[in-house]
């Protein structure tokens, strides 16, 4: 199916999922027209999803309403003899979080109140996975404690706004910051993943800015991925930032992550995500199965590198989103002076007899500013005048300098 094919069968299943049946059938009529293949594509979509989960807006308002709620702490109040509620930070489905003051360490912290009933087990392996990873770009997590009934994550206060606060007032944001917030990201999750611990639920809510500061946030549904593809059991995460194979097969390790920076990235850029529609099964088809747009079709101003590089985040494959991920973090291709590229040449040459390959070098190729065919590239650098292109390659020995002569560029 085509790109163009699917937003119009998107657009008419929107029209007519919240419809009452009586009234469905003589809209698609009406919409459809002659064009007998698209009723029998969005038909065949109806059928799929339960009645009960038509809508997402149905379905979180009755997520919602079967949730026990938490208890509203009023501002002002104590919990225990070592805690005072200041304000409330946010609210979602685990439960709510205030910033209160501990009088113990005389500062502020941040308690999370988790809804009931409580999962103990589950809490302690949050908290645990949690106090594992520590970075600057990674909120700290301190204890779990059961205060006047309560269970409670204490965390490290963080005063600023979610990303998805800045998203809502501000919409797409500078290309440079959004290149500086997703490192800020990238580096928080390398720590996590250092320990193979998978993020698992990486969007703009849990992403903290304060000030030049960003802090990955809530290890709520984090786990360990000590093998190529963990099975997860039920499905985690949020709509929207979900990795295919973590619809489709149940199962991921930390590239799912690099999904999810992928999504978070193209709707700081876009400033929409990647795949907006009404209805869950809608989104987790379309992130299964349909190749995310460039992003440049909705902000035509993106750098071809980064516009590149985020293409590789949300790739379907988990093997072929790790060089997006390098690309982001490395920025744009560098342009060096010819003396110093003529230095890197003579050093990659006395390498390159040191560790001598059997394999001819390279003949000059065409390359329109990119490695020729097949090369796994991790570095360019050009010439000013454009002539000259230096990087390492795998194609011909593990990390060896090549220099490619650019013609018609």
């Amino acid at each position: 199916m085509t790109p163009e094919r699917w937003r119009r069968v998107e657009a008419v299943f929107n029209e007519v999922v919240d419809l009452p049946d009586h009234e469905r059938a003589a809209h698609l009529v009406s919409a459809c027209g002659s064009d007998d293949a698209l009723r029998g594509e969005i038909e065949a979509l109806l059928a799929s999803v339960p009645d009960a989960a038509r809508s997402m807006r149905t379905a979180i308002g009755e997520v919602a309403a079967s949730l026990p709620r938490v208890p509203r702490l009023q501002i002002g109040a104590r919990l225990g003899k070592r805690y005072q509620i200041i304000e409330l930070l946010g609210e979602g489905g685990m439960g709510a979080v205030y910033r209160a003051h501990d009088d113990k360490l005389g500062e502020a912290v941040a308690l999370k109140v988790v809804r009931g009933p409580v999962d103990e087990q589950l809490l302690r392996d949050e908290v645990r996975l949690a106090q594992r990873v520590t970075h600057p770009n990674v909120c700290r997590t301190f204890d779990l404690e059961e205060v006047d009934g309560l269970h409670l994550v204490k965390m490290e206060y963080v005063p600023g706004e979610t990303l998805a606060t800045r998203l809502a007032r501000d919409r797409a944001l500078p290309i440079a910051e959004c290149v500086r917030i997703a490192r800020g990201v990238a580096a928080g999750l390398a720590a996590a993943h250092a320990r193979h611990i998978v993020h698992g639920d990486l969007k703009p809510a849990n992403i903290m800015l304060d000030g030049d500061r960003v802090l990955l946030m809530d290890f709520g549904v984090a786990w360990v991925a000590r093998v190529a593809a963990a099975p997860v059991g039920r499905l985690r995460g949020t709509v929207g930032y979900l990795a295919p194979e973590l619809v489709r097969d149940r199962q991921a390790d930390e590239r799912a992550d690099l999904y999810a920076l992928g999504c978070v990235l193209y709707e700081m850029l876009a400033g929409e995500p990647v795949f907006p529609a009404a209805s869950t099964t809608d989104v987790h088809t379309r992130h299964v199965a349909i190749a995310a747009p460039s992003v440049r079709k909705m902000r035509p101003d993106t750098p071809r590198w980064l516009a590149s590089a985020l293409g590789d985040l949300l790739a379907k494959r988990p093997e072929d989103r790790a060089h997006g991920l390098q690309r982001v973090v490395a920025g744009p291709p560098r342009r060096m002076s010819t003396a110093v590229l003529a230095a890197l040449v003579a050093v990659g040459a006395i390498v390159h007899n040191w560790w001598p390959s059997t394999t001819p070098t390279p003949p000059a190729e065409h390359v329109n500013g990119h490695a020729g065919s097949g090369d796994n590239v991790d570095t360019l650098m050009f010439s000013p005048d454009g002539e000259w292109l230096l990087f390492r390659s795998n194609r011909l020995g593990a990390g060896q300098p090549r220099l490619y002569h650019v013609v018609g560029r």
